[in-house]
């Protein structure tokens, strides 16, 4: 699934140049296929979810009165969980937990004291093992075949907003 709706809200507070954040971030991607043997044909969605919060080190470096441009780095808890929907054979979720990180770069310009427009762009990912899946005979093969680590990565380009509720100078 490579395509989806990702949010993400974060909390950032600076000393000067430098400072620390909080980030919750979640992508969410739905697929609908169908499968037929030649004789029936079984639709099926699909809804995979990654969900990421993490605390983080932050920087901003102003460019003049409007322009600044930011980073953040963080390490924190990644969450995979997919929920399978199929004609006949009802719900099925599996769900992985694993550590992750972020990393974040982007442009702002100030509209005022209080609202900033930014784009940015950032990878967030981490590697998590052997999903547990509510099915004990779809568990008993995923344990059988089921090696190494998979990928959980997203990389991101986004058009947002920055909002200063609490410090209003820069």
């Amino acid at each position: 699934m490579s395509t989806g709706l990702d949010w993400r809200v974060g909390m950032s507070r600076y000393y000067n140049r430098w400072g620390w954040g909080v980030l919750v971030q979640q992508f969410r991607a739905k697929e609908t296929m169908s499968l037929t043997d030649g004789f029936q044909t079984m639709e099926m969605k699909d809804v995979g979810r990654l969900l990421y919060i993490a605390p983080q080190f932050t920087g901003r470096w102003v460019l003049g009165e409007k322009l600044t441009i930011y980073g953040a780095v963080g390490w924190g808890w990644l969450r995979y969980k997919e929920t399978l929907k199929a004609d006949g054979l009802g719900k099925i979720n599996a769900t992985a937990n694993a550590l992750g990180g972020n990393f974040t770069v982007g442009l702002e310009y100030r509209l005022s004291s209080v609202i900033g427009l930014s784009v940015d762009a950032g990878l967030v990912g981490g590697e998590i093992g052997k999903p547990k899946v509510d099915n004990d005979e779809l568990q008993a093969a995923m344990d059988e075949l089921y090696t190494g680590k998979m990928d959980a990565s997203r990389l991101y380009a986004t058009v947002g907003a920055h909002i200063y509720i609490w410090k209003k100078k820069r």
